[in-house]
């Protein structure tokens, strides 16, 4: 399962750090147009973003999805006039992610990415990211001058492709932080796409993506449904119910109500109904990995199965969404 417990906690220093990063915020990120090609105000949300990243040709993987600006219009907040307050709530109230890959959930690195690469976290509006056995995928809005600033710290594109690093996608820690990752970087209808590797990048490229798988597409959609601003779709950990093929979850916000989704796909061959029936009875009267007994942490209202979907809609009994935790930790399966 995806480590991405630093995302959330490095949400309060994202928003110290955008709310300085004037230079970043050109074109799509300051009109929110960018989210109506990716995020889910606009062309299928999750479910659209699985066409930005590596398909089932290259491994199994973690996939994440948010919408920043989504999230800041479903919290009525002024993304002009109090963007740190802003972006201080979506993790507060929403449990909102960070993109993980190339370490982009260090908030603190983001200037030295964006020198060495040209963008960065700051440029970041809304994001779906690919994280799998063979390399990582980060694909996010493009803004309007990325080629510019993207030719103007890596060169000339070859092929449309820019390069840094070495090609096998290996790590040089004698590089930094910031600039130790080998990336191979290409716009593709309208998002900026960085792989780990050419054969990475190059089957999004050729449209060899995500949405080509039908179990992910139907839990993509699925939350999509219920209007998620953010969402992960995760392999089963280690040792889980092998009755599932994966697990994910999401959060919503409607007139004032934040709920948390959750999702499981039960693999082909498995007993949907029983696997639901082990569901509630978890969500009822189970624990999360730390003993915490799920009804401490979810007000579930619901639990229906759809195909070969379990889908679990409740509300947080805390301040705060759980949903990113719960997957985090691995204790959905």
């Amino acid at each position: 399962m995806i480590q991405r417990a630093a995302a959330t906690v490095a949400l309060g220093a994202v928003a110290l750090l955008l709310a300085g990063c004037a230079s970043a915020a050109t074109g799509a990120n300051e009109g929110g147009e960018g989210a109506e090609q990716l995020g889910s105000t606009g062309a299928g949300g999750f479910e659209a973003a699985l066409a930005a990243v590596p398909g089932p040709g290259a491994g199994p993987a973690d996939i994440a999805f948010a919408d920043y600006a989504a999230a800041r219009a479903a919290l009525g907040a002024d993304e002009a006039g109090a963007g740190v307050d802003a972006l201080r709530l979506l993790g507060d109230e929403l449990g909102m992610i960070l993109p993980a890959p190339f370490g982009w959930n260090r908030a603190e690195l983001a200037g030295e990415v964006d020198e060495t690469i040209g963008v960065s976290l700051a440029d970041v509006t809304a994001f779906v990211d690919w994280q799998g056995d063979v390399g990582d995928v980060l694909a996010f809005d493009a803004p309007d001058d990325a080629g510019a600033r993207l030719t103007a710290a890596l060169g000339e594109p070859a092929d449309g492709v820019w390069a840094h690093g070495e090609e096998d996608g290996g790590v040089d820690l004698s590089l930094g932080e910031a600039a130790m990752r080998s990336q191979r970087i290409a716009e593709v209808d309208g998002r900026v796409v960085i792989a780990s590797t050419g054969e990475l990048l190059e089957l999004v490229r050729e449209g060899d993506v995500a949405a080509d798988d039908e179990a992910r597409a139907e839990a993509a959609r699925a939350l999509d449904e219920r209007e998620v601003l953010a969402a992960m779709l995760n392999r089963p950990s280690l040792g889980a119910d092998s009755s599932f093929s994966w697990v994910g979850g999401g959060v919503s916000h409607d007139g004032g109500v934040t709920r948390d989704h959750l999702v499981w796909v039960v693999a082909e061959g498995g007993d949907v109904e029983a696997s639901a029936e082990r569901v509630r009875e978890n969500l009822a009267s189970g624990a999360t990995a730390d003993g915490t007994p799920f009804s401490e942490l979810l007000e579930v209202e619901d639990v229906t199965v759809s195909g070969r979907l379990i889908i679990a809609d409740a509300r947080p009994v805390g301040s705060a969404p759980v949903w990113s935790q719960l997957l985090y930790r691995g204790d959905l399966g």
